[in-house]
């Protein structure tokens, strides 16, 4: 941190997708990288914090960068933070998801009455929440059109608030530093005792909720049965699942442990990126994963099964 605490931009994280820490850490790269100054707070103590362990993999290449970045030791120290630091720009996530997980909320006056202008950036692609704070929205422009729920989205979105911006999703942009891990395909499939020589599917299954519980969804787990005793494949769980979310409808158990064969690779989701890079197909059940892999021209097969 700065000696004096004045930043061009704070960004403050109230939760992150544990598949992509590094995306969350190259905001603030590019920021500095360009000559503005930014700091960034994590809210720590928290089911969707990141590690401090991955932060600190991240940044071992970019060690210049430690002193703006900031695991805090939960919500109060994050709000005492966003208090005391002095800001022209707040940054902030959005809330479709990690809102309810993480039930923050109060960070937004704090950072609207601090700043002289408050972004909300989207973690996914519904993803609003505070308008009464007056916050800028960073939508992304190109998902407009092809989805209808986009669409009615944006003409939403502009009657909510006239400050609207256009920018992509970081989480889903690829990039290629910051990385926790550094795998080639050997080291990557010596990792999870996959056979380079042959192509690698990749599997991203459902939520818990839907898997799970009394309303576990049958074909959703007929399916991942079925895929995971294909050659060659390994599973990337949903980010909520990485973080134990509703885990209780699996028994306290991984779905892989249930719905999986024995030795069932599963992937480490610091290695979300090399899983894009590797495979040469990803089998999608119910997943938003195709909004990532398209950055990475890897194709994939969407299931839909019959109801």
């Amino acid at each position: 941190m700065n000696n004096s605490g004045k930043f061009d931009v704070v960004l403050f994280f109230h939760g992150t997708n544990p598949c992509i820490t590094e995306n969350y850490i190259n905001l603030n790269f590019q920021l500095n990288k360009s000559g503005i100054s930014a700091f960034t707070i994590f809210n720590g103590g928290g089911p969707w914090s990141p590690s401090d362990s991955t932060i600190k993999k991240c940044l071992s290449e970019h060690p210049e960068l430690s002193k703006n970045i900031y695991l805090s030791s939960g919500i109060s120290e994050s709000f005492s933070l966003l208090q005391d630091l002095n800001y022209k720009i707040g940054v902030t996530n959005g809330y479709s998801a990690l809102y309810k997980a993480t039930q923050i909320f109060g960070h937004l006056p704090i950072m609207s009455e601090k700043a002289d202008r408050l972004i909300q950036i989207a973690d996914h692609f519904i993803d609003f929440k505070g308008f009464e704070f007056s916050t800028d929205y960073f939508v992304p422009p190109k998902f407009f059109g092809p989805m209808p729920q986009m669409t009615n989205l944006y003409s939403l979105s502009k009657s909510w608030n006239k400050n609207l911006v256009h920018a992509g999703l970081f989480n889903w942009e690829r990039i290629n530093l910051l990385h926790p891990n550094n795998l080639t395909r050997d080291k990557f499939c010596k990792k999870y005792n996959l056979e380079k020589d042959k192509p690698i599917l990749g599997w991203a299954p459902s939520s818990v909720p839907r898997l799970g519980g009394s309303e576990g969804h049958f074909p959703a787990r007929e399916m991942y049965s079925f895929v995971t005793r294909l050659p060659n494949v390994i599973t990337k769980l949903h980010p909520a699942e990485y973080r134990r979310r509703k885990s209780f409808k699996l028994g306290g158990k991984f779905s892989y442990e249930i719905f999986g064969p024995e030795k069932c690779a599963c992937l480490d989701p610091e290695d979300h990126h090399w899983w894009l890079e590797y495979c040469d197909v990803i089998i999608s059940y119910n997943s938003s994963v195709h909004w990532n892999a398209q950055q990475y021209n890897t194709p994939v097969i969407y299931i839909e099964p019959k109801e």
